[in-house]
């Protein structure tokens, strides 16, 4: 029998980043626009009203780049 080795160690970050990539992207779409669209605010909103979450993510992404990893992806919630 012949078996065909089609993940090769050089591809694995690869894999890993693009499953990264869908998740975040699925999130986006049913999570955010998801909650937008049933509050009613997806369409024809203006500037500040886009801009408004960037500031509250950008500074969590700066507690996490600060302080590590975050509780989920290090595994820490079971210490």
């Amino acid at each position: 029998m012949i078996r065909i080795r089609l993940v090769t160690p050089w591809l694995k970050p690869f894999i890993a980043t693009g499953q990264l990539a869908l998740t975040i992207y699925v999130a986006h779409v049913l999570i955010g626009m998801g909650m937008l669209e049933v509050l009613g605010l997806l369409y024809n909103q203006n500037l500040p009203f886009a801009w408004a979450p960037l500031w509250p993510f950008a500074s969590l992404q700066c507690c996490f780049l600060t302080f590590g990893a975050g509780v989920l992806p290090a595994g820490r919630w079971n210490s």
